[in-house]
């Protein structure tokens, strides 16, 4: 079964603290990404970072060749909650207590001087045009994801397609 790591924006805000909605701050990625072919997301979404099971499991599916996806949910005026921007996980890096970037400088210089419990390395930053969030369940309970969200309950974890939803690309 396909799984992808999901994540929802809300507001963030730069280094020098100018306001970001989602959708700003994954452009200022896909920006970022352009220069060297990747750049790298922080997130200090869970509270202890990524179990180290979760790292391996998705860092080994990765080196295996298996393709792994995050998807990126938005609640602002172009996107209700739902699922706008999708990307390819290269490396997955975390650790308990807030570290630098894995790579110097390989993310948005906005973000100078980030520290985050989780790294994700990403390429492909692109607009999600073939998965909405009513076509995922959350893996660990089953839940409907688009209700999740939208009651505003879930902001990070691992999503898969519910029953007979799979992804309708070849």
């Amino acid at each position: 079964e396909e799984e992808f790591i999901f994540m929802k924006l809300g507001l963030s805000q730069t280094a020098d603290g100018d306001p970001l909605d989602g959708e700003e701050t994954i452009r200022l990625y896909m920006e970022d990404e352009k220069g060297r072919g990747y750049t790298w997301f922080s997130t200090q979404s869970l509270f202890y970072g990524m179990s180290a099971e979760r790292i391996r499991y998705f860092n080994r599916k990765i080196e295996g060749g298996t393709k792994v996806r995050i998807l990126f949910a938005i609640n602002n005026e172009h996107y209700d909650n739902d699922i706008a921007f999708s990307a390819d996980v290269l490396e997955v890096f975390s650790e308990k207590l807030p570290a630098g970037c894995p790579e110097e400088g390989a993310y948005p210089v906005a973000y100078d001087n980030e520290k985050a419990r989780i790294w994700i390395k990403l390429s492909h930053i692109r607009e999600e045009k073939k998965i909405n969030a009513s076509m995922l369940r959350i893996t660990s309970t089953g839940r409907d994801l688009k209700q999740t969200i939208s009651n505003a309950q879930y902001h990070f974890g691992y999503v898969s397609f519910r029953k007979n939803e799979g992804c309708r690309e070849k």
